[in-house]
């Protein structure tokens, strides 16, 4: 019985290339050395330190704008609100977009040989 018209005929599968046989080779995924290790440690301690100090300002602020607005002071403290919480937005979202940013790949991380 033959295929119907419509389909192509199968191909057989494919044997894999020599690049991507050599790009699993394990020099590629040898494990870190200790001095990878701790500057990779180091860079996300350095990440961590920048999101929780960027969050505690935003909290900050926050705090700060319930306590300070009492009666007549609100109008004064919405207009410095408005000021300042987009820019630690920012700076927040921007912050934690660069703490999960996984940069691994990069030239910076690769050792020198």
């Amino acid at each position: 019985m033959s295929a119907p018209a419509s389909e192509p005929p199968r191909q057989p599968p494919r044997t894999p290339s020599a690049e991507m046989v050599n790009s699993l080779s394990p020099a590629v995924t040898r494990p870190l050395t200790r001095r990878e290790r701790v500057r990779i440690f180091r860079r996300e301690v350095v990440r961590l330190l920048i999101v929780v100090f960027l969050f505690a300002a935003f909290l900050l602020t926050l705090v700060w704008s319930f306590i300070s607005a009492n009666g007549s002071n609100w109008t004064n403290v919405k207009d410095l609100l408005d000021l300042i919480l987009p820019a630690e937005t920012a700076l927040l979202g921007t912050a934690i977009a660069f703490y999960m940013t996984d940069t691994r790949g990069s030239d910076e991380d690769k050792d020198d040989k």
